[in-house]
């Protein structure tokens, strides 16, 4: 009896670098967000209570254990500004960072893993450090367990600072591809330049009469053709973005029935109209 043939599962399309990237933050960013609103409330909820003395005297006083729990409370307020802030910058810049990420200029890959590397140590630094109080409030009250927190989340700390400098550009070097186009700098291709001379700082792309289709159709339809030449109107103008500057979309003709109405209201505002009566 012949076996059937073993069927290969179809492979999954590769995901572009720079989304796998902003997958990432977009997960970070509510992991962050979670745990600092968690130990935030938390916190505050002991903050505004009465400081019960230790039990046994571990070294750490009530007072001091309340200040050790004050700062773990302002240190996840902070992330949790800041966390709010790099989801807005994320949400703003995400094409861009995306663009630049996965493109062959090592130099632009270079500069969005700089960013990255920023707000991951930040972010990380701030759990790691109101960690490390709430250690310190334990340790007052119940000794050994808290200063083994203390250890484990000194532990995780080091791992990890060493991974996100393992996945820094720190030690690397650019390989290949122009300078990044920074429009702060002097050395920049459109540095100087005039609104005019900006939208012609790039060679026209395009030439003949099927750019300048009417953008909507000929009145059969929106078909393949007039897409295309909607498509091929726009042009990529170096940072990011999109824009018309080569060929600017011709406009349909005014229709008939609106000449009418604009030569209407002009019969009603003139002289004769008004001398008439019929106003």
């Amino acid at each position: 009896m012949a076996t059937p043939a073993a069927t290969t599962a179809p492979a999954l399309p590769k995901a572009h670098p720079g989304e796998r990237l902003a997958t990432f933050f977009d997960n970070l960013f509510k992991t962050i967000t979670a745990i600092s609103t968690l130990g935030a409330s938390l916190t505050f909820s002991k903050i505004v209570q009465t400081p019960v003395a230790p039990w046994v005297d571990y070294g750490i006083s009530k007072d001091t254990a309340q200040t050790y729990l004050g700062l773990s409370w302002l240190v996840f307020v902070i992330n949790l500004g800041i966390v709010s802030f790099a989801t807005a910058a994320l949400s703003l810049w995400r094409y861009a960072a995306i663009e630049w990420f996965g493109t062959e200029d090592s130099q632009k890959r270079r500069t969005v893993m700089w960013y990255a590397t920023f707000v991951s140590m930040v972010l990380f630094a701030l759990i790691i450090v109101a960690f490390i109080f709430l250690g310190l409030v334990i340790a007052a009250y119940a000794g050994p367990v808290g200063w083994s927190a203390i250890g484990f989340t000194t532990l995780a700390g080091i791992l990890g600072f060493g991974v996100i400098v393992w996945q820094s550009p720190i030690g690397s070097k650019s390989i290949g591809g122009p300078p990044n186009e920074d429009l702060f700098r002097k050395d920049s291709e459109l540095y100087g330049y005039s609104p005019n001379r900006k939208a012609n700082a790039y060679a026209r792309k395009l030439t003949g009469d099927d750019t300048y289709a009417n953008v909507y159709g000929d009145g059969d339809g929106y078909n393949e053709k007039d897409a295309m030449a909607v498509k091929e109107q726009y042009i990529d103008d170096g940072f990011g973005r999109r824009n018309t500057l080569d060929r600017s979309p011709r406009f349909a003709d005014t229709p008939e029935y609106t000449n009418d109405l604009r030569r209407m209201r002009q019969i009603r505002a003139s002289d004769e109209y008004r001398y008439d009566g019929r106003q």
